[in-house]
């Protein structure tokens, strides 16, 4: 009987040790390494990041510098578990002399561990330029492009107009 009893000790006991450990794993803070080009270029440079739950507040917020703001490291950020609870944000990258809104960027986009921001200026590459907007009334074109967890490329536009 008490060895009975002590299996079903040592056995609770290493169930308990199993999921504690599965929820420690879950609950671990992802990074996203964020690297950033001009032209083509690699830059190597500091930045910022404020990432918005949906254009009221971005809107809202214009001017004010808030939103949720990530902590970065070297180069890369911490991704805050309160984003991924929506479908999709707003993320603002500022870096040098560049503000860089993106929206509409899906949250399964934070599942991947390294984006690529990018800054096309003239003469544009026809592959960062979003629709018919004619190239003479584009001041730069800017890019977001990551790879889904299915390993599909996935590339995110925004063109400044002057």
């Amino acid at each position: 009987m008490k060895v009975t009893i002590m299996k079903f000790y040592i056995f609770s006991l290493l169930l308990l040790i199993c999921f504690s450990s599965v929820g420690i794993a879950n609950a671990q803070v992802s990074s996203i390494k964020v690297s950033f080009e001009k032209d083509g270029k690699q830059i190597d440079k500091g930045f910022r990041v404020r990432i918005y739950s949906d254009e009221q507040s971005y809107y809202k917020d214009r001017g004010h510098n808030k939103g949720i703001k990530p902590k970065v490291k070297q180069s890369a950020f911490i991704v805050p578990p309160e984003i991924m609870k929506q479908e999709k944000v707003i993320i603002i990258f500022e870096i040098s002399e560049f503000d860089l809104a993106f929206f509409d960027v899906p949250t399964i986009g934070f599942n991947a561990s390294n984006w690529t921001v990018g800054v096309d200026t003239k003469p544009f590459e026809k592959e960062n330029i979003m629709g018919t907007i004619p190239e003479k009334n584009i001041d730069i074109a800017a890019y977001l492009e990551f790879l889904s967890k299915e390993g599909k490329k996935i590339k995110i536009l925004v063109n400044r107009h002057k």
